[in-house]
């Protein structure tokens, strides 16, 4: 410790050797791993907001998933799903352009009309109120989670899935 004054001012100096902390890195169960060491799953991620498209790209990725693309919005999603094979998609409810419900009609609206099985439709929402999560449903989304979620989560639920025989 160094002590000074300077006149009526008295300063004082305290060096203390500390080191920045990081958050503990959470890492998946061999059970989360798991979905990607017998599928190589493709996701399409429908999200407007930027930010939140890097949170699930990144947590898609450190549960293994790397065949993952973006659509902007709903109709982004509709088009990519009517040109493309997915396994998943993470769909946000209100997007630009077309909303994530009425995407979700549509594509399962296409694949019917092709008597094909659509990907599984995952709600990915903040609007967590019962009435939003029963309108997905209705519209064809066989799961829903919601803003923010975790590794284990988004994992859990594509491990039920993956193992759900058709």
């Amino acid at each position: 410790m160094v002590y000074l004054s300077r006149g009526l001012r008295k300063f004082f100096f305290i060096e203390l050797p500390l080191q920045i902390a990081k958050a503990p890195e959470e890492k998946p169960t061999s059970e989360q791993q798991q979905i990607v060491n017998f599928l190589p799953l493709r996701v399409l991620v429908a999200e407007d907001v930027h930010i939140n498209r890097i949170v699930v790209l990144k947590i898609l990725k450190s549960i293994g998933v790397t065949q993952i693309e973006i659509a902007e919005d709903g109709l982004q999603a509709v088009a990519k799903v009517s040109e493309t094979a997915f396994d998943f998609v993470l769909m946000d409810i209100q997007m630009p352009h077309m909303d994530g419900i009425e995407a979700t009609r549509e594509i399962n609206r296409y694949f019917a009309e092709r008597g094909k099985k659509p990907p599984v439709i995952i709600a990915v929402t903040a609007n967590a109120t019962r009435e939003d999560e029963e309108a997905c449903k209705q519209a064809g989304m066989v799961e829903f989670i919601t803003k923010p979620f975790s590794r284990k989560t988004l994992a859990e639920v594509i491990q039920r899935h993956c193992a759900t025989p058709d």
